[in-house]
């Protein structure tokens, strides 16, 4: 099969029947990412749509200014949009390439969201995914993390690698069949970094190895799938996620799972209520688990979150500190609600601080946890202050809410979305509180307003091939 015939069934196997008319691709000028970019538009011109090509400087190396310039080039020559960013590595010397490609990810995936591009392509290949087991494997990594993330979600983007089941040499074969130059990063050389002496080893592999290696990690991959199955069905029956942004996990339930199980499912759990994109690691998780299996739990936090331990359940809830990344500078982030791949709308994002000049009935993102329905115009999302707490204490029924989370309904409640215009609460939508309105036009607007915890990090525990 073509390279060609290759990627448009990777394409249409990731991106389904709903195809964005917006696609972006990160390309550093190395042979992977021109390789993808070139075949990426060829693919956008027969799905008629239009291509944004992303190229970060990281400020690390002199013949960055040089490549950055090419990947320009290319694009004109393409006829595709091309946004180039710069990210500064600061003072900090280690962890640099971690930090790069935080840095890298945060910048792209920002600018897609003010250019209303919801998927970016990135050119990881099978060699690269041959890497990362290998690397996983050597610390010892659970099975179901030894997989490769073909699809995630990073700042309300979702990432694809639609290379994930090709090699390198393809790429190779395709930039020099083809005539295209490609830039080749000196540092890939360098046995400084972890990587790059795996990718040597992988190099030395007789095809017997790595036809082996190949068998092994095929191997490894099904019997992930088989546990994620496993994990799938162990949350149906363990948890219970409520629209108020908390969970509750029965804890004889969660003891009587295999070890392995309860690692991915509180993983699974804390990921879905704190709305980060990184999961804790074992050691972090370690603790709680001992102490739910002997029964002794009472509370903690971790990874933004508060556990609590009460009448045989373990309740999770966000942490108040980190709502919207604290200090009250949540983004409002438009996003269509009934497929992933929609356009949201071009509009940039909105701080939360800063009132919607326009109302739109289509759902808006906040906190990387909830979608709000029909936020009026004028009107803004933040979460509860103790002031405004004092307030409206009165007017609240929190019943219902305390039965649900074990009485831990008070701090639930600093955690929940609010619409405030000016500096007045209108609506805590989940506690169905809505300000008497002076008009009646105004107070069915209102009452309007809809709520629903839609947490958009799920794809790294269910999304497999």
């Amino acid at each position: 099969m073509l390279l060609k015939e290759k990627l448009n069934n990777n394409l249409n196997k990731l991106l389904g029947v709903n195809k964005p008319d917006k696609i972006a691709v990160a390309v550093s000028g190395g042979v992977d990412s021109v390789a993808l970019m070139h075949l990426l538009v060829n693919w956008a011109k027969e799905h008629k749509a239009l291509v944004t090509v992303f190229a970060v400087d990281h400020n690390l190396r002199t013949e960055s200014k040089s490549e950055i310039e090419y990947i320009q080039k290319l694009s004109a020559e393409l006829g595709v949009d091309f946004v180039a960013l710069s990210w500064v590595p600061g003072d900090q010397t280690t962890a640099t390439q971690e930090r790069a490609r935080e840095g890298r990810y945060n910048l792209i995936t920002n600018h897609c969201k003010k250019i209303g591009i919801s998927a970016l392509l990135t050119a990881h290949h099978l060699g690269d995914n041959l890497e990362t087991y290998l690397i996983k494997k050597s610390k010892k990594t659970s099975v179901l993390a030894l997989k490769p993330n073909i699809t995630y979600f990073w700042n309300n983007v979702w990432i694809l690698r639609p290379f994930f089941n090709i090699e390198k040499q393809e790429l190779i074969d395709y930039l020099l069949k083809n005539k295209i130059t490609w830039f080749e990063d000196a540092s890939n050389d360098s046995d400084k970094y972890e990587r790059n002496r795996v990718r040597k080893r992988l190099s030395l592999l007789s095809s017997k190895e790595k036809s082996a290696l190949l068998l092994e990690y095929d191997e490894a991959i099904n019997k992930a799938k088989k546990l994620n199955e496993l994990l799938i069905k162990s949350v149906a029956e363990v948890v219970s996620i409520y629209n108020e942004g908390f969970a509750k996990i029965g804890i004889s339930q969660f003891n009587g799972l295999e070890p392995e199980l309860k690692i991915h499912l509180l993983n699974y759990v804390l990921t879905i209520i704190s709305g980060k994109t990184i999961v804790p690691r074992y050691r972090s998780l370690e603790k709680v688990i001992t102490s739910l299996t002997a029964n002794v739990f009472k509370s903690g936090t971790l990874s933004h979150c508060h556990l609590v331990g009460k009448d045989g359940s373990l309740v999770i809830y966000k942490e108040k500190a980190f709502v919207g990344g604290g200090k009250n500078q949540q983004c409002v982030i438009p996003r269509e609600h009934k497929r992933p791949w929609g356009s949201p709308d071009s509009r940039d994002c909105h701080v939360a601080n800063a009132p919607r000049n326009d109302a739109s009935p289509s759902p808006v993102t906040w906190d990387n946890r909830f979608d709000i329905i029909n936020l009026p115009a004028g009107c803004y999302i933040s979460n509860l202050s103790l002031d405004e707490y004092s307030k409206l204490k009165k007017l609240l029924n929190l019943e219902k809410l305390a039965k649900d989370s074990n009485n831990n309904h008070k701090s639930i409640l600093f955690t929940l979305p609010i619409i405030k215009n000016l500096e007045k609460v209108i609506a805590i939508p989940h506690i169905s509180y809505y300000s008497v309105q002076d008009n009646s036009s105004s107070r069915a607007l209102t009452c309007n307003i809809k709520a629903i915890f839609n947490p958009n990090f799920i794809s790294r525990f269910t999304h497999f091939f």
